[in-house]
């Protein structure tokens, strides 16, 4: 049984770890918006992650 992540923060620091990107080619690589993935950096920022 396949599961579905549906946890944007992981996905983010998975692609950031793979290669560094900016938030346009994160948003587009994970088929969502900019806005919602610049918020998710802000809040992983402030968690000091």
């Amino acid at each position: 049984m396949v599961q579905k992540r549906n946890n944007i923060e992981l996905d983010i620091i998975e692609l950031l770890i793979k290669h560094e990107n900016h938030v346009r080619g994160i948003a587009k690589s994970l088929n969502t918006s900019h806005s919602a993935v610049s918020r998710k950096l802000n809040s992983l920022k402030k968690k000091r992650m």
